[in-house]
C-alpha cells in the first residue's frame, strides 16, 4: 500500500478500521498503527478485534477495540464519537467488514442474500453516516470502501458481486462527502 492513498504520515487524529479483525482490515489496521495513529478495531468479532489490538500495541502502537458489527447504526456511531473524542479527531476511516456466501443465484437464500446485503452494503452506509459528519467538522480526512473487482465485471457469488458493485458506486466522492 502506497503511502499517499491514506496520508499515512502520522498526524494528529485517529483512524476507524472496520472488518479490522481479520483480513484487509486488520492488514491496514496494523499497517496505520505503524505510522502513529490511533485505531479503533472495530469488529463483530470480539476476539478477533482484541488479537489485531494486541498486535498493535505489542509493536507500540496505540490501538482501541470496538466489538460491534458494522450494521449496529448506534453501536458504530458510539464507537465513531468515542474515537473521535478520547482520542482525537477522526481523519481516517477504512471500511473494510464484509462478507460472502459463495454459492449461486439460485443456491442462495433469501436469509444468505440479505445477509451478504446487510453486512456489505448497508454497514458501509451505516459507517458512512456516522464518520462523515464529524470528518467535515474536523476539517476532513480520508476514506477507504474496500470493494472488488467482482463489482465491475461480475464473478463469484450473486450477492457478493451486487454489493461490491454498490460499494463502488456509493463512494464517497460521488456523494459530495469529501
Amino acid at each position: 500500500m502506497g503511502s499517499g492513498s491514506l496520508g499515512l504520515q502520522s498526524a494528529p487524529g485517529s483512524a476507524l478500521v472496520t472488518g479490522g479483525g481479520s483480513g484487509l482490515g486488520r492488514a491496514t489496521a496494523l499497517r496505520l498503527a505503524t505510522a502513529g495513529t490511533v485505531v479503533g478495531v472495530l469488529d463483530r468479532n470480539a476476539a478477533a478485534a482484541e488479537d489485531t489490538a494486541a498486535e498493535i500495541r505489542g509493536r507500540g502502537g496505540r490501538a482501541v477495540v470496538f466489538a460491534v458489527g458494522v450494521t449496529d447504526e448506534s453501536g458504530v456511531d458510539q464507537a465513531a464519537a468515542v474515537l473521535a473524542e478520547r482520542h482525537g479527531p477522526l481523519r481516517k476511516v477504512v471500511n473494510g467488514a464484509g462478507t460472502s456466501i459463495r454459492k449461486g443465484l439460485l443456491a442462495t437464500s433469501l436469509d444468505e442474500w440479505r445477509t451478504v446485503l446487510e453486512v456489505n452494503l448497508t454497514g458501509y452506509f451505516v459507517v458512512m453516516k456516522a464518520v462523515v459528519p464529524r470528518m467535515r467538522e474536523a476539517g476532513g480526512g480520508a476514506i477507504v470502501q474496500i470493494a472488488s473487482i467482482a463489482g465491475h465485471i461480475g464473478y463469484g457469488s450473486s450477492s457478493y458481486t451486487a454489493t461490491k458493485g454498490g460499494v463502488t458506486e456509493s463512494a464517497p466522492r460521488r456523494q459530495g462527502a469529501r
